[in-house]
């Protein structure tokens, strides 16, 4: 699917934990937490059946936020999905843990793994043109290079700028 097209591993996808979405494995969960989670809505049914694809964003050892994404582009919906709440963290944010000397910026999650996959990490996804915190930026002392990896495209350009002028 989409993730192969990138020509990104399995091996690189288990690395990131990245999953794919499992009904029935949801049924094995208390409702009320699955709620708490993000992984169902009011009503208690899944959020993320259209977007399978589940991108787990972590800060230390918890999952603060998931991302979910279409498994075949379906113009009628929206791309992305996320859990309900804030975005807390850049995904992949505990590479900067490391003090990496250089570090990768790119407008998701998928475009950061596509820089992993051949190496040329460490690569942080933000979610949406918007999406980086100014909070994060004491979070970068130590990092003596970061490289913007953005679209050529309005969104993309609108992220660059966005990142320029922290």
């Amino acid at each position: 699917g989409v993730l192969a097209k990138r020509g990104l591993s399995t091996a690189l996808l288990d690395r990131y934990g990245v999953r794919a979405y499992d009904e029935s494995a949801a049924t094995q969960f208390d409702p009320e937490k699955l709620f708490s989670a993000g992984i169902s809505n009011v009503w208690r049914r899944p959020v993320f059946s259209g977007h399978p694809i589940l991108f787990p964003f972590s800060l230390g050892d918890s999952v603060v936020f998931i991302q979910g994404r279409q498994a075949a582009d379906d113009p009628l919906r929206s791309k992305y999905l996320g859990s309900r709440g804030g975005i807390p963290s850049l995904w992949n944010h505990g590479a900067l843990r490391q003090k990496p000397e250089r570090v990768y910026i790119t407008e998701g999650v998928i475009d950061a793994l596509s820089l992993e996959q051949p190496g040329l990490g460490p690569a942080l996804g933000i979610v949406g043109a918007d999406g980086f915190k100014l909070d994060w930026v004491d979070e970068f002392r130590g990092v003596k290079e970061v490289l913007i990896a953005t679209d050529h495209d309005p969104a993309g350009e609108k992220a660059y700028l966005n990142l320029c002028n922290i």
